[in-house]
């Protein structure tokens, strides 16, 4: 427990996320907050993911959690030793009965931090805050802003514990190139979505044996279950009839699916495996499989408006209903 210095001093932060982009704002917040501790050379204290805002009419909360693994594998080292890719320790570290308590004890008066963002419905989990930071730029704070804030010389260099609300946005860039390309090999080495996920990604993607497209209406505002003759018209219009269709559109059922393979006898939707827990987990498995599998596809047609194709869309091309190009 007593970690050789620098990584005897941690980071916290809270994960309270939009629940229809809940899967991807974690991943977000999660790597924000390793760039952060990287920067302060602190060893990150790993928040309780699942935890979600409520959303009227969508999701009305739940005392539901899960940890990290849900959803990700993260390669790193868990005991903050040295020459390794990020520095973390587990959730449970200030409440475990074998954190010796002088270590336990300095999480509870821990200062109260906030680095504001773009992300301003996101709530956080107490008031008041000790101090609020505004980046120059709106995509976030930049290292030398983090530096000297938190770093060598500011107010917060010696204290044991930094408590941080909401991460989502908090961090822009390294000022090196070369620093911010080798975070970023980093990220993409040891933040990864769980086996499971990536696994039937691939398994769907594989199983089209070729060419496929994707129809992505999923965490919409639009009931388009219960619209399908008006969508499959619409779709029609786009998409070759021979060609292979992914289906990801929320509430779609058996019979929903072949109404699609009437006119595209290649469609396919993916179902819920065992692995899968109910409740609103169950959404951010489907979010991250229907993520991956579209990526990959030749065309997506996707919602404007719905958070998750708005997501997907910002990392590759896609039209809307009517054809036109996602500027």
């Amino acid at each position: 427990f007593d970690l050789p210095a620098p990584y005897n001093r941690y980071l916290v932060y809270d994960n309270l996320q939009d629940p229809l982009l809940g899967l991807f704002h974690e991943r977000e917040a999660l790597i924000n907050a390793l760039a952060i501790a990287r920067v302060l050379r602190r060893t990150l204290v790993l928040p309780l993911f699942c935890l979600y805002m409520t959303l009227p009419g969508r999701y009305e909360g739940s005392a539901d959690w899960c940890t990290i693994e849900e959803f990700f594998t993260l390669d790193v080292d868990e005991g903050g030793r040295s020459n390794t890719t990020f520095h973390v320790r587990e959730h449970s570290l200030p409440y475990n009965v074998f954190t010796p308590k002088h270590i336990s004890a300095v999480f509870d008066i821990a200062p109260y931090l906030r680095i504001k963002t773009q992300y301003t419905h996101v709530p956080t989990t107490k008031q008041p805050f000790d101090e609020i930071f505004t980046p120059s730029n709106s995509k976030g704070a930049t290292e030398s802003e983090i530096q000297g804030w938190f770093g060598k010389g500011s107010d917060y260099e010696d204290e044991q514990v930094l408590h941080f609300s909401n991460m989502l946005g908090a961090f822009h860039k390294f000022d090196s190139v070369s620093d911010q390309t080798k975070f970023d090999s980093d990220v993409s080495r040891s933040v990864v979505f769980r086996d499971e996920i990536t696994r039937h990604a691939a398994d769907i993607s594989a199983s089209f044996e070729g060419p496929y497209h994707c129809l992505h209406l999923f965490g919409g505002s639009s009931d388009w279950s219960s619209h399908l003759t008006t969508l499959i018209s619409l779709l029609s219009s786009l998409l070759s009839l021979d060609e292979s269709l992914y289906v990801a559109v929320d509430g779609l059922s058996a019979e929903g699916l072949h109404t699609f393979k009437q006119l595209w006898s290649k469609a396919f939707a993916f179902e819920l495996f065992p692995w899968i827990n109910l409740g609103f987990r169950r959404h951010q498995h489907y979010l991250g499989i229907h993520h991956l599998v579209c990526l990959n596809a030749t065309v997506v047609v996707a919602e404007k408006g719905s958070m998750p194709s708005e997501h997907l869309c910002a990392q590759r091309s896609c039209i809307d209903l009517l054809g036109k190009p996602w500027s």
